[in-house]
């Protein structure tokens, strides 16, 4: 079976959004037809007129939401960017990589304890197949797992670690400030990229 893609998405935030309040339903329905275009790009979007158009979901429909729907994007030298799509694929791989380490760390436990080959392998599998993108097969996805996942740092203060991610975010992602109106200081951007990531935890 192929292997399959997927976006974790927040209904609550979505439903609480200005995109959401402010788009008519086929202005919604384009803005989240792009979002997973761009999501199976990596996160960027072509700047191309033709490859917009049908990504939206009707090409023939394109010019009349095309203003509504790239307003929620920025464009940036790879292409057109969602800010909170960015942010997601962020906290995905993030996600993925620190799951994938536990989960070889706990391996190799076992096969410390006398799990003898069985435990090798399985360090060797997690190790030599560390997911890249968002999906998460079905032996990773936690069912049927009973040991506990590792914790996620959800809400609270901003910690010096989280205004050095976005600021890191800011510099290699988005080449600058994505948010519109532009922030009016470098400092006030990073801690509204930082607080949008603390958000999607």
């Amino acid at each position: 079976m192929s292997r399959l893609t997927g976006l974790m998405w927040w209904i609550d935030r979505w439903r609480t959004s200005a995109a959401y309040s402010d788009m008519t339903l086929e202005e919604q329905g384009a803005y989240r037809n792009l979002l997973d275009e761009a999501a199976l790009r990596g996160g960027a979007l072509p700047d191309d007129p033709r490859v917009l158009a049908k990504a939206c979901g009707d090409a023939e429909r394109w010019p009349a939401v095309r203003t509504a729907v790239l307003r929620r994007f920025c464009l940036f030298e790879d292409g057109w960017h969602s800010a909170t799509l960015d942010a997601v694929l962020d906290e995905t791989a993030r996600r993925i990589a620190e799951r994938a380490t536990w989960r070889e760390q706990k391996a190799g436990q076992r096969g410390g304890q006398g799990g003898g080959q069985r435990g090798g392998q399985q360090g060797g599998q997690v190790g030599g197949k560390r997911p890249l993108s968002g999906s998460v097969s079905g032996s990773e996805s936690g069912a049927g797992n009973k040991t506990p996942l590792p914790p996620f740092a959800k809400g609270g203060r901003l910690t010096k670690r989280d205004l050095k991610q976005a600021e890191e975010r800011r510099t290699r992602v988005y080449g600058g400030c994505p948010h519109t109106p532009r922030c009016p200081a470098v400092a006030n951007c990073i801690r509204q990229l930082a607080q949008d990531a603390k958000a999607l935890l």
